[in-house]
């Protein structure tokens, strides 16, 4: 089973367990060397990919959300953001 769990949360709804994937070569950097190893350790980037679709209310433009990152220990990661005025199929909200 996953040890990460990643939820969302808007003015609208929260969920909790996600889906997620890491696309092969979502690994950007490796501190050890071990592509094999799928352990996020310290000044490793991993990019992970979470569809959207089980939400209930769509995104929709100017809406703020947060994504939820939480290990199975150690502290939550938050990361929120702003939906632009107008949204595409595909976008980076960096």
């Amino acid at each position: 089973s996953r040890k990460v769990v990643i939820g969302y949360r808007d003015a609208e709804q929260v969920k909790n367990g996600l889906e997620w994937t890491i696309e092969a070569d979502g690994w950007l950097v490796h501190n050890d060397g071990a592509a094999a190893d799928t352990l996020l350790e310290d000044g490793e980037l991993v990019e992970l990919t979470v569809p959207l679709a089980a939400l209930t209310t769509p995104l929709a433009a100017n809406t703020e959300f947060t994504l939820e990152v939480k290990p199975q220990t150690g502290a939550v990661m938050n990361l929120t953001r702003t939906t632009p005025p107008a949204l595409e199929k595909v976008m980076d909200l960096n």
